[in-house]
């Protein structure tokens, strides 16, 4: 809703004879100004569909699912925790085959979220540079409006949606690890108590082997919280390099 209102704000708010308007046209002559107006709405919607709300219509889809999947891997270890103390073997055979599924899932929703997490990434931070280089670099007697729409919603919209994914992304790769804590500490009070039933420990064995995938964007960067760090950071340290440049 927030982009649809300020793409309106910002057509609405062009002067015709201005080159920053004149862009929306392509600098095509259009004596109709119904017309232009018409082609300059039509623009600003398609650069706000592209570059804002189709990234976080992705941001959103993929913090749903990674917020899911999350809940599921933190049910389990609860169930882990409160049903797997009694050491018995029927119980932890149970959490095995559901340690298993889990696991699977684990790879699928890295397999399948992991394109549309790089894309999401690669585009916001581009979008927030052009933002910085536009405003930067550019001087202007009096900012138009539109310009000042556009800043808005990349300020709303891109930090929040690589936040909103990074930060459940991170939630699973914290309860795989409280899950993998909770196996091996079952490990150790089975051996401790003497209670070396081969195949509890064969089932226990078989559950830690299996290391859960950490979400990442196709491998290249691991989704945790020091990646938007890294990310405002360099902006931070574009932003001064452009005004050195500039000075």
């Amino acid at each position: 809703m927030v982009p649809i209102v300020l793409s309106i704000v910002s057509a609405l708010s062009m002067v015709p004879d201005k080159a920053f308007s004149r862009s929306y046209t392509y600098f095509i002559d259009i004596r109709d100004e119904t017309l232009e107006m018409s082609l300059r709405f039509v623009a600003v919607h398609m650069i706000c569909a592209y570059l804002y709300t189709f990234p976080c219509i992705i941001a959103v889809m993929c913090s749903v699912i990674y917020h899911e999947f999350s809940q599921l891997l933190d049910r389990f270890h609860d169930s882990l925790k409160r049903h797997c103390s009694s050491l018995s073997r029927n119980k932890i055979l149970q959490h095995m085959k559901m340690h298993t599924a889990l696991f699977k899932l684990a790879h699928h929703v890295q397999d399948t979220l992991s394109s549309p997490c790089f894309f999401l990434l690669c585009t916001q931070l581009t979008v927030m540079f052009y933002t910085i280089a536009v405003f930067v670099l550019k001087k202007y007697e009096t900012i138009p409006v539109a310009l000042i729409c556009r800043a808005l919603m990349i300020l709303l919209m891109a930090p929040t949606s690589v936040i909103a994914v990074v930060l459940y992304a991170t939630r699973i790769n914290a309860c795989c690890e409280k899950i993998e804590t909770e196996m091996k500490l079952l490990n150790d009070k089975l051996i401790v108590r003497g209670l070396c039933d081969e195949d509890t420990l064969c089932y226990l064995n078989s559950m830690n082997e299996k290391q859960f995938p950490v979400m990442s964007a196709c491998g290249v960067t691991e989704l945790k919280p020091n990646v938007t760090l890294g990310m405002f950071g360099s902006l931070f340290s574009y932003s001064l390099l452009i005004l050195n440049l500039k000075n």
